[in-house]
């Protein structure tokens, strides 16, 4: 009955940890996307967020001119960003970051498509 004990006790800390992390990561993204409006600021600042170890080659404003070439970077980026295609070894902060990230862009890209 101890042992059951500390074990709910650990999952309590562990599950309380992962809320305060949420709540640091989604500070972050905010803080990030914050004065970004539109698509191709938030494309072209993706670098700036992404976790270590993401492979992502920075793409500038005068290659999103074109909405086709909007969609082909959104794509693109959603590759590279959806939190099942990070590396087994990537750390739950990155997970957690990779996951508001890819909502962060996909909320982007609905308000891009009503745009258009």
């Amino acid at each position: 009955v101890e042992e059951q004990r500390r074990q709910k006790a650990a999952e309590e800390a562990a599950k309380e940890s992962k809320r305060d992390m949420a709540k640091e990561v989604k500070a972050k993204v905010d803080g990030w996307r914050q004065g970004k409006k539109n698509m191709r600021a938030v494309l072209s600042s993706l670098h700036e967020i992404l976790p270590e170890g993401i492979k992502w080659t920075p793409v500038g404003l005068a290659q999103l001119l074109q909405p086709s070439d909007v969609k082909k970077a959104y794509r693109k980026s959603l590759l590279i960003i959806h939190p099942d295609k990070l590396p087994d070894s990537a750390s739950l902060h990155d997970q957690v970051l990779a996951q508001e990230v890819f909502d962060a862009v996909r909320e982007c890209w609905t308000l891009f498509q009503h745009e258009l």
